[in-house]
């Protein structure tokens, strides 16, 4: 488990399918992630799948569900995952913050 002063980061489960539904089609929120378009749910369960493999690949790897300490809220997701690029690999730190909490220095 990964935590700050303000958040702790965990791993999705099976319940928090409806969050990440949530988070998918929200357009702002997909605005600049991937082909920009918001997801059905049954790309929402495809997308979910591919965060537990990368549980699977490497326990650091994976979007993992960031929560506001103090209010126990979902207020995102973020994490790390391989891409390749130009044939190498490297590891992209991602995130996405709900827009209620944009402005507020979670990023």
């Amino acid at each position: 488990m990964l935590e700050s002063k303000r958040t702790i980061l965990v791993k999705y489960t099976e319940d928090e399918i409806g969050y990440l539904e949530k988070l998918l089609s929200n357009p702002n929120m997909v605005k600049y992630i991937g082909n920009g378009k918001v997801r059905s749910r049954e790309q929402t369960q495809n997308f979910f799948n591919w965060i537990v493999e990368q549980y699977k690949v490497n326990e650091n790897y994976g979007l993992k569900i960031i929560k506001d300490k103090a209010s126990s809220q979902n207020i995102g997701h973020a994490g790390l995952f391989p891409q390749i690029v130009e044939g190498k690999e490297f590891v992209e730190v991602g995130y996405w913050v709900e827009e209620t909490y944009w402005g507020k220095g979670y990023a």
